[in-house]
């Protein structure tokens, strides 16, 4: 649905395992997470999980997002936050103030 700007495009075809971005605000960081793990759910019994600061904010950062673009591949758990995709695929939205349900 969204295009990948210039930078985005160098860290999303990086191969490490880890990459550390310092960027400013605007500048996508939502935006390539969303890519990255849309790409990671096409593998087949992926769990893919999404980390905020509080479970509001990733709810109100990436979830409108997620469910929008993953609408007609999965079905979607508006109560827990869970996108569960027809090729057995789930991806988690889950806050880091409540770390012992992770």
């Amino acid at each position: 649905m969204f295009q990948l700007h210039d930078t985005q495009k160098v860290v999303a075809l990086d191969p490490h395992r880890f990459r550390v971005l310092c960027c400013g605000r605007r500048w996508g960081k939502t935006t390539l997470a969303i890519d990255q793990m849309k790409a990671r759910l096409t593998i087949p019994n992926s769990r893919v999980v999404y980390v905020a600061p509080t479970y509001q904010q990733a709810r109100d950062i990436a979830w409108e997002q997620l469910s929008k673009e993953l609408y007609e591949v999965g079905k979607i758990n508006e109560s827990r936050v869970e996108i569960h995709l027809i090729n057995g695929s789930t991806l988690f939205l889950r806050g880091w103030e409540a770390i012992e349900t992770l």
